[in-house]
């Protein structure tokens, strides 16, 4: 058996629950100690404080508030260890968690670079909404897993959930990192039927796409219609005149 999955029934089977002692986002002197935190994390992990806290307060809303106040601090921390303990936790207690935990669970694996853990908590949600699926949708794509992130929107469609400018950007950029020009077009056509092709990000991920892909003219296009520009949808059309030998047509984009 692997050391991680070795770590992750030592988690399952401990007898000591996992929780965090105050549930508060307040920053103190020991944010600054990352060392600290975890030591902080693991008395309160022994002491099963945060259990008896939501015993005391009677309140899910206050168990969901510790749980996804430490889930943050693990993800603040980039403490995959850390984060998994209080995921086992959340386990061995039997508590339900709702959609926030369940997308800060996501949210947590995939920014410590647990991809497979992160795709297993999503796949195991009772209820799943947009920032569900577009956390790991941009995750794999910023990996370099741009397939994945493609496959991922895929079944987000047939789950019936429709995304959001976020959810278009990540999926633009798989596109590009592919030059997958034909699947970049059916996403510019959802774009417009779903109504943000005036979006900053979204206007700015179809001007990358389209140079990436060969296609400056298009991304020129997309380029003169957006309402907003900022410097990333700038560089992407004068990085794509230079990379494709019109550096003359490129220096006539500058106002």
């Amino acid at each position: 058996m692997k050391n991680r999955e070795k770590n992750i029934v030592f988690l399952l089977d401990s007898t000591n629950p996992a929780a965090d002692a105050t549930g508060s986002t307040k920053r103190t002197a020991s944010d600054a100690n990352p060392q600290r935190n975890r030591n902080s994390i693991a008395n309160s992990i022994s002491d099963g404080t945060a259990k008896k806290r939501c015993k005391q307060r009677q309140s899910k809303q206050a168990c969901y508030s510790t749980y996804v106040s430490l889930l943050q601090c693990c993800l603040n921390m980039k403490s995959l260890q850390q984060g998994r303990l209080v995921h086992a936790h959340i386990i061995r207690t039997g508590f339900k968690p709702n959609i926030y935990i369940g997308n800060t669970l996501v949210n947590m694996y995939a920014k410590c670079h647990s991809l497979e853990d992160a795709r297993r908590v999503l796949n195991r949600m009772p209820k799943r909404n947009v920032v569900s699926w577009s956390v790991l949708i941009s995750s794999y794509a910023k990996h370099g897993d741009n397939a994945q992130a493609l496959a991922l929107y895929k079944d987000m469609q047939r789950a019936g959930t429709n995304p959001n400018q976020f959810t278009f950007a990540s999926v633009l950029s798989a596109c590009a990192n592919l030059a997958d020009l034909e699947q970049g077009k059916e996403i510019h056509e959802e774009i417009v039927r779903n109504g943000f092709q005036s979006d900053l990000f979204v206007g700015s991920a179809l001007v990358s796409m389209y140079v990436k892909c060969g296609l400056v003219k298009y991304a020129r296009d997309v380029f003169d219609k957006m309402s907003e520009r900022d410097v990333v949808s700038w560089n992407a059309l004068i990085a794509g005149y230079v990379q494709n030998g019109l550096v003359d047509e490129g220096l006539q984009v500058f106002p």
